[in-house]
């Protein structure tokens, strides 16, 4: 199995969205990145997305930030497994 990591450019959000505690002025840049694995069975796209807080309880991560965000189903936790060659 192969891993590619790939970037997909940087976020600029204000910094409220992460720290509660920051000026409303503040802003912070994040990397965008996610893993390509290549596996003998296929591909496998891997988007490490938002903190997984943000599933559970969205306004209490992003504080008001939160009323922007997509519907819960799209940010519900999911847990999945690659199968190992064998």
């Amino acid at each position: 199995m192969r891993m590619h990591l790939l970037f997909g450019g940087r976020l600029s959000t204000p910094r409220t969205v992460y720290f509660a505690e920051a000026g409303p002025e503040e802003r912070i840049e994040l990397p965008v990145s996610c893993a390509l694995f290549r596996h003998p069975k296929g591909l496998a796209l891997f988007d490490t997305g938002c903190h997984p807080d943000a599933a559970d309880d969205a306004e209490g991560r992003w504080g008001r930030a939160a009323e922007a965000r997509p519907s819960s189903a799209a940010t519900r936790r999911s847990s999945a497994s690659f199968p190992t060659p064998g």
